[in-house]
């Protein structure tokens, strides 16, 4: 993601990050690259690590939703890892422990048409729950051509959920995307998907 944004992420450009944590790659996005940046995170714990970084580094163009992101407006619940590896936070739809209740929302109820179609990356981590994601992108994608995306890919999560490395990949195939690394055999890889020239 680092190389992605320094390569391609200019003044004025919009980043959006999907699985935001406590803001890192947006705070950077911000001060390094000077974009305009749209942030959604769910986690009440996290979040507030996130407006403090925010707070702390003086960030003027972050607007952060605290809401997951998916495929429609829905009430679903966030597993919450422990303190010493918070950055494996997942949704699941069945609360069975101490899971926080999370609102669901769609990019397009939030993000208005013109700022997505200055979208140069938009970074998706969500642990199992991209197709979710890309499934509320579907109707937008048009608007988005100019944008990189940069995904975690997590087999075993993403089965957790129903879905498929493969859907993934075909997803963006059918938008007019190609991968630029691949199908990995690991347990977790980043991915970057580009416009096929």
């Amino acid at each position: 993601l680092s190389k992605e944004m320094e390569g391609h992420l200019r003044p004025n450009d919009v980043f959006i990050d999907i699985g935001a944590n406590i803001g890192f790659f947006s705070i950077l996005a911000e001060k390094r690259y000077h974009a305009e940046v749209f942030s959604f995170e769910p986690s009440a714990r996290e979040l507030a690590r996130f407006y403090r970084n925010a707070a702390l580094n003086h960030c003027q163009k972050i607007t952060c939703f605290p809401y997951a992101v998916g495929s429609s407006e829905e009430t679903l619940y966030l597993s919450l890892t422990g303190e010493d590896n918070p950055s494996m936070n997942h949704i699941v739809r069945v609360k069975s422990n101490n899971e926080e209740e999370v609102n669901v929302r769609t990019i397009p109820s939030l993000i208005p048409p013109a700022r997505l179609e200055k979208a140069a990356i938009c970074k998706i981590d969500v642990e199992g729950f991209e197709m979710e994601v890309l499934e509320g992108l579907r109707e937008i994608m048009c608007s988005l051509e100019k944008c990189r995306f940069v995904v975690e890919v997590s087999p075993e999560y993403l089965k957790k959920n129903g879905a498929s490395v493969s859907q993934m990949y075909d997803f963006f195939s059918s938008h007019g995307y190609k991968a630029v690394y691949g199908k990995q055999d690991t347990f977790q890889w980043d991915e970057v998907f580009v416009q096929k020239k």
